[in-house]
This record gives C-alpha cells, structure tokens and sequence, in this order.
C-alpha cells in the first residue's frame, strides 16, 4: 500500500511522476494524499468502497483518498477525508471538486483527471477558494484536423449529390 495504487493501470510513467510530484506538494500543506484506481468495486458503490479502503489501510485523520474504479461505461470516482482534511476542506468544495472530476472523466482519461483535481484540491487547500474548472483550448493542430475532416465531408457528400443528379446511383 503506497501513495499510488493504480491496479487500474491509469497512469503511464510521465503521469506518475507528476502525481508524485503532486503528492509532495500535498504533504508540503500536512496531508496525506493517496491515490487508488482499480478494476473493480467488491460493494457496487464507490464511496462505500473508499471509505472500506481508507478503514483497511487505516488512513489518518490527515489522509485524502482518492479512488477511481472502472465500469463498463466508464470511470466512477469517489474520495474519503480524514477528520483533519474535512475540517480543511468542507463538503461544499469537496463534492464540488468531485463533480469536475467526474464530468471531465466523460471526456479525458483518468491520468489527465487526477492530475487536474489534484491540482484544484491543492489550490483549494492553499487559498481556500475553489477554483475555476480548466477548460482547455482546442490546439492548432486540432483545429486544422477538425477542417480537414469537415472539408472531406463536404466533398464526399458533394460527390453524392453530383451522383444522385446524375442517375449514377
């Protein structure tokens, strides 16, 4: 049992490296920051599940467990608080932070989201503010595919049209 249990292999070295680095920055604030992402849930609800973990691995009062356990359709994300941690950041943030995170899981992978709300939790810790949810701008090189892609449609269905009107199909 170390800070980082990804049994659901979400992490890839570089994401590691960065959630480690952000578990350093978390034990700068006196917490105790734990990540766990797994295959599967023994008792089909996530939170019931942290807290299991978090009693099993007898978190401290200072400890912020973090867990991701894949579905069929997805990711579910849940967290458990020590008394310490709660007493640092309430519930309103908390579930706050939490439902960013699982809105940003329908749409980026686990490593991206963890890294991410650590990074709000760890903002939240040090101002006591939540703070906006990052959304990225689409990169140039998106942009251009995104082009690309839409130009390839409008002359395949251009093709067609020409095809219909013609008596070819």
């Amino acid at each position: 049992m170390g800070r980082i249990n990804d049994y659901g292999q979400t992490l890839e070295r570089p994401h590691r490296r960065a959630l480690e680095e952000r578990i350093a920055a978390f034990e700068q604030l006196g917490i105790d920051f734990r990540y766990l992402a797994s295959w599967s849930d023994p008792f089909a609800d996530v939170w019931r599940y942290a807290a299991e973990v978090a009693a099993y691995w007898k978190l401290g009062d200072e400890a912020l467990l973090i867990v991701f356990v894949k579905e069929e359709r997805g990711w579910r994300i849940a967290g458990w608080r020590g008394a310490e941690v709660r007493a640092r950041l309430p519930d309103t943030p908390w579930l706050k932070l939490l439902q960013e995170a699982r809105e940003e899981l329908l749409r980026h992978r686990p490593s991206r989201v963890i890294l991410d709300l650590s990074d709000r939790l760890l903002a939240y810790l040090r101002s006591g503010t939540v703070p906006p949810m990052h959304r990225g701008v689409p990169s140039a090189l998106a942009l251009a595919g995104m082009a690309l892609g839409g130009l390839y449609i409008v002359v395949r269905l251009a093709r067609l049209i020409r095809q219909l009107r013609t008596g070819i199909i």
